[in-house]
């Protein structure tokens, strides 16, 4: 009789939003724990991109530098051997063939030599062209980091009510000095905050806050699908170049779970233009999207119940001219005209729910 056959064992499947889930749960109950000082993680991303293997890395200069390293390949190999014998057997073998090594490896180093070379110019010229890019230049984005920030509050107690009853939690892109933060843990809400001020997210965590210092975009990309309650975008909606925003709304849109809300809070394309705003109007990658905007782009991405709210008007308006009869009608109704698009309203709030899929 033949021996029973083992049956093979069931492959296990991972399940990686699962694993995601659990060293984020880890992360946020470490930090929490004061085990993670809130720069202790950059230090860690910023060691990993440099002495990672050029493939994975983040740092171009660092992954450069490993190609030109590696450009030129060496035609004498090594001979030492521990077999009895081996050393003779590898010199004689190298002998022959040195010719032969030797004329592919000049070829091929040349080649390599010759790309890297290539590669550094590309680089030259991206360069000059994110010099020529204010979205894409490092200058002028810290320039325009550095302005007062637009003041929002007035939004502040529409936002936690509009996201009082999502279930899940809610990321607010950007976090700011954690007002907004401060204001969903006063109501309840597990909320975290993403800003890309380095300095100003380390002194809201120091705070006691779950500030990550990230860009939106590229936190969004990270974050699994169907996975937040709400989303919050302020600061960077003001911010970012077109293209950036239009990932933006694409990414919001994909992360929310089913029923869960998008809330966009903004300064308005016209308010950036007068006043003290003028400054950041100048050095902002791109003006800031009308609320229609918004709206036109969340509905190709399966947000539905969209409203938009206009907030208080840019002061300034022009006044009407007293009395009555035709010409003061017609001069007023021309002054009614020129306030509604001179002094619109300052600010706008967006919001919106995930639709179930079909």
């Amino acid at each position: 009789m033949s021996p029973p056959v083992e049956e093979p064992a069931a492959a296990t499947t991972l399940d990686h939003r699962r694993l995601l889930a659990e060293i984020d749960a880890e992360v946020r109950e470490r930090r929490e724990e004061g085990d993670l000082p809130p720069g202790f993680e950059r230090e860690l991303d910023a060691l990993f991109n440099r002495f990672a293997p050029p493939s994975i890395s983040d740092d171009f200069d660092a992954v450069l530098e490993r190609a030109d390293q590696h450009a030129y390949i060496d035609a004498d190999a090594p001979v030492a051997s521990r077999i009895p014998g081996g050393t003779f057997v590898k010199k004689v073998l190298r002998k022959l063939t040195s010719f032969y090594v030797q004329h592919v490896a000049r070829n091929v180093t040349a080649f390599a030599s010759t790309i890297v070379r290539a590669v550094k110019l590309l680089g030259g010229r991206v360069e000059r062209l994110e010099a020529a890019v204010p979205g894409a230049d490092d200058r002028v984005l810290d320039a325009f980091a550095r302005l007062p920030r637009t003041d929002l509050s007035e939004w502040t107690e529409a936002v936690v009510q509009v996201l009082g009853s999502v279930r899940g939690r809610v990321a607010v892109l950007e976090a700011g000095d954690g007002a907004l933060l401060r204001a969903f843990a006063g109501a309840g809400l597990d909320a975290y905050g993403v800003e890309p001020d380095v300095p100003l997210a380390d002194e809201v965590a120091d705070a006691g806050l779950e500030v990550r210092a990230d860009a939106a975009v590229d936190h969004l990309r990270r974050v699994p699908g169907d996975s937040l309650g709400g989303i919050v975008l302020v600061g960077c909606v003001e911010r970012l170049p077109t293209g950036a925003l239009v990932e933006l709304a694409e990414l919001s849109a994909s992360r929310l779970a089913v029923g869960g809300r998008v809330v966009i809070v903004s300064a308005g394309p016209v308010s950036a233009a007068f006043g003290p705003a003028a400054v950041a109007a100048d050095l902002a990658p791109a003006r800031p999207f009308h609320a229609a905007t918004w709206v036109h782009l969340f509905e190709q991405h399966g947000i539905i119940d969209l409203e938009t709210r206009d907030g208080a008007r840019i002061p300034g308006a022009l006044q009407t001219v007293p009395g009555e009869g035709d010409v003061a009608n017609a001069v007023n109704a021309n002054v009614a005209r020129l306030n509604d698009v001179l002094f619109a309203p300052a600010s706008y709030l967006v919001t919106g729910t995930r639709a179930p899929t079909s």
